[in-house]
């Protein structure tokens, strides 16, 4: 499986960053396994293109998730039904999970507690994606805190910053100093 996005700087079609499925499909292939494919914030349309490449590339079976939250853990748990759900998977079942160095381990980690908590017996072996450059340091930092948050079972609950790749707010974010975003704890 992989989780898509995002649109950032290292983009290869349409303004479309496709080196996570590139790297899903390689994975594919190579061990002949179908592709689960979420994340998108782009209303659905980056997930048709993924399983459009897909598809072309030989991949022989394709299962789109759209979750119009667009975040992490929307998208862990819409694979994590369709996984329970899917009579091609079983418990036990090994998933190869694509995305970004940076993002593997709050993903790795949600998908894990996720399956657990819907009794989903899952191995996890994490197929790291290599960017050229990493992303700014309030993404990392925001990537550690979100682990933090949901290990501790309060995700979501922090003052929204500016997310990240997706093409919704990536006009905003152009020429924003990393100064400009907030990452504490909303007051409740």
């Amino acid at each position: 499986m992989t989780l898509c996005g995002p649109h950032d700087d290292q983009t290869h079609k349409d303004g479309i960053s496709f080196r996570r499925i590139n790297r899903a499909i390689e994975v594919s292939l190579l061990h002949k396994l179908p592709i689960v494919i979420a994340g998108d914030a782009n209303n659905g349309a980056d997930l048709q293109m993924y399983e459009n490449e897909a598809c072309c590339r030989g991949v022989s079976k394709c299962i789109r998730l759209y979750d119009a939250r667009a975040n992490t853990l929307a998208d862990v748990q819409s694979v994590v039904r369709a996984l329970k759900t899917d009579p091609e998977f079983c418990d036990g079942v090994l998933v190869h999970l694509v995305t970004d160095n940076w993002h593997m381990l709050r993903a790795s980690t949600m998908l894990k507690i996720e399956a657990l908590r819907r009794r989903l017996d899952l191995r996890i072996e994490c197929v790291e994606v290599v960017q050229e450059s990493l992303p700014p340091t309030r993404v990392l930092e925001a990537e550690r805190l979100g682990t933090l948050d949901y290990l501790e079972d309060h995700y979501g609950n922090r003052a929204p910053a500016l997310s990240y790749g997706k093409p919704i707010t990536q006009a905003v974010e152009e020429g924003e100093d990393e100064s400009d975003f907030v990452l504490e704890p909303a007051i409740a």
